[in-house]
């Protein structure tokens, strides 16, 4: 059973587990606090979204181009296609709590921005929990947060909490979500849409007949993701029906390219960066005034990816001062065992704008994951964010980082802790070869050859 919700708001208030810590300690809902007061004045986070301001504090109203679902859609612009996005696993409302930060919400930014070539755009958030999803609802009823304009937010809903692991029973279900899709094109009006999907389940267990055309973009390897391994198999067919269909496949990385499309045509376009974040210096939080130069970070979820051994012997020599680790870590083991750590200091999640501040506020910058283990596409998307810092880099040896700098220092992990130093020795990057970097990487660059790819014949998709 499915249901689906075109709903007036992007989300509810959050749980306390769901809750960003503000800079007082306590916590705040992004009712409470829009993105999150750290992120500064509503007006600055306005700027940042490319002066697209933020309507009811957090609600990306402009930012997407989105509409009150419920009304009726503007008819499309003449020479303009109408586009349906569908996420991985996430929500609008995750894009909105994360300051659209991540390449899917850039890639969604773009296309609410190319109004010369897109016209109306549906987005359809991952299956949710139909009682969550009910109760969410509920909570959020008189909040006024918008969705509505040239973006149709879909929220479909199941009895499932998570998807079935059994492919027979995982097609079955993603046929329901193609149904939930169609129901809404239709109600739209919308003739043919293209369709661009974060989701490989989407991408080859949607029939969508009612489209023009499929592009699937790969920013992760999903069937080498260790927590999804009961769902390895589905990912591994999911592959083979995209490359059986020809559907059109864009990839982060050339690694990517090689695994997903096996040969088959596919178009790199790796992850980018915001300029707007970083063509001004930001401050260092205030996280940061306590620890010991020189300060060396790391980015990103602290999970098993992080090869806590090398991270303990970075933090044994000498000429280290202090190691912040930056990001959620949701493992109490894995956290007690850094906390034991001397000089490590963990900073738990930050808003963009107190991100980009440690960065520029540190000295060097280090991405010590296990080799050999799955690839992600963030792990590149922190890369681009460290070098953006104008921060050279050491890295164990991972097929996404390589070929991008010459101030990444790639190595295997016994040579990592000199790596580390090698990189605290380098130079000061000049201002101007930073900024540089920054433009020749942006987003809009990136996402501009996504546009490309989504509207080009089907004969030559893989050229353009």
């Amino acid at each position: 059973m499915e249901l689906d919700a075109t709903k007036t708001f992007l989300s509810p208030p959050l749980s306390d587990r769901e809750r960003l810590p503000n800079g007082s300690g306590t916590s705040q809902s992004l009712t409470e606090s829009g993105l999150s007061r750290r992120a500064g004045t509503r007006a600055e986070r306005g700027k940042r979204l490319k002066g697209d301001p933020l309507v009811n504090g957090y609600s990306a109203t402009r930012a997407t181009g989105a509409r009150i679902g419920l009304e009726p859609c503007p008819p499309r612009r003449a020479g303009t296609r109408d586009v349906v996005f569908t996420f991985i696993t996430e929500t609008l409302a995750d894009s909105c709590r994360r300051e659209f930060c991540f390449l899917a919400d850039q890639a969604l930014l773009a296309l609410s921005r190319a109004e010369d070539r897109i016209g109306r755009i549906i987005v359809a958030d991952a299956w949710r929990w139909a009682p969550g999803v009910a109760l969410r609802s509920l909570r959020a009823r008189g909040s006024g947060n918008a969705v509505g304009d040239r973006v149709t937010l879909v929220r479909p809903a199941q009895l499932r909490r998570r998807d079935p692991t059994a492919v027979p029973a995982l097609q079955r279900s993603y046929w329901r979500y193609d149904s939930v899709l169609e129901r809404h094109v239709r109600r739209s009006g919308m003739d043919s849409p293209a369709v661009v999907t974060f989701n490989p389940f989407v991408a080859a267990f949607c029939p969508m007949r009612w489209a023009s055309g499929v592009t699937y973009f790969a920013q992760d390897d999903c069937a080498a993701y260790p927590p999804d391994a009961p769902w390895w198999p589905a990912y591994r067919k999911a592959y083979s029906v995209l490359r059986e269909r020809g559907t059109r496949i864009i990839c982060a990385s050339d690694e990517l390219a090689v695994r997903i499309a096996d040969g088959g045509p596919a178009v790199v376009i790796p992850n980018g960066l915001n300029l707007e974040e970083w063509r001004q210096p930001s401050p260092a939080p205030t996280t940061f005034s306590g620890l010991i130069r020189p300060i060396v970070t790391y980015v990103g979820t602290i999970d098993e990816r992080l090869d806590t051994g090398l991270v303990a012997k970075v933090a044994d020599h000498p000429s280290i001062g202090s190691i912040a680790l930056i990001g959620p870590c949701e493992d109490s083991v894995l956290e007690g065992k850094l906390r034991s750590i001397p000089k490590v200091a963990l900073c738990g999640p930050m808003a963009r704008r107190d991100l980009v501040g440690a960065l520029l506020g540190s000295d060097a910058c280090i991405i010590p994951h296990v080799v050999g283990g799955s690839l992600h596409g963030r792990g590149q998307q922190k890369l681009y964010e460290y070098l953006a810092a104008g921060k050279p880099v050491a890295t164990t040896e991972l097929p996404p980082v390589t070929g991008i700098s010459e101030r990444v220092i790639s190595v295997c992990p016994e040579d990592f802790v000199g790596a580390v130093q090698a990189a605290l020795d380098q130079p000061r990057q000049d201002e101007r070869d930073r900024q540089q970097f920054v433009r020749s990487n942006s987003w809009e660059t990136r996402h501009e050859h996504t546009i490309r790819v989504m509207l080009a014949e089907d004969t030559n998709w893989w050229t353009v």
